[in-house]
């Protein structure tokens, strides 16, 4: 079973996940006259820094075609629950860079990063 999925489709294992959780408050949040803080939040959302390092051309390919849509569904490891967790998803800034073209017609590339922001 796959440990990284987006769209219900399998991905490369990534080399690397970084869970973020931020609370969302309210404009009617902050400090009173008092100084004491006053919240109002709203929503908790995640944020997956994901990273794959030393991928084919046709892996970069495939997980920048399956990350298109304006929101996809993510199937990935949870440190909140312990377990594996699908939540939708958009999709920040992409960088992918190459490490070697090889008989000028084969690409390796370094790694491919991107962030998932919870919807």
């Amino acid at each position: 079973m796959s440990v990284f999925k987006i769209g219900g489709s399998d991905m490369p294992v990534p080399s690397a996940i970084t869970w973020d959780k931020s609370d969302l408050d309210s404009e009617l949040s902050g400090r009173n006259a008092r100084g004491e803080m006053l919240r109002d939040r709203i929503s908790s959302k995640v944020k997956l820094g994901v990273e794959w390092k030393y991928l084919s051309h046709s892996q970069v390919s495939r997980i920048l075609q399956a990350v298109n849509p304006m929101f996809v569904e993510i199937y990935y490891p949870d440190a909140y629950t312990g377990g594996f967790r699908t939540a939708n998803f958009y999709v920040g800034d992409r960088s992918a860079p190459i490490y070697r073209i090889k008989d000028g017609n084969e690409v390796i590339w370094e790694g491919l990063k991107m962030n998932f922001i919870e919807r």
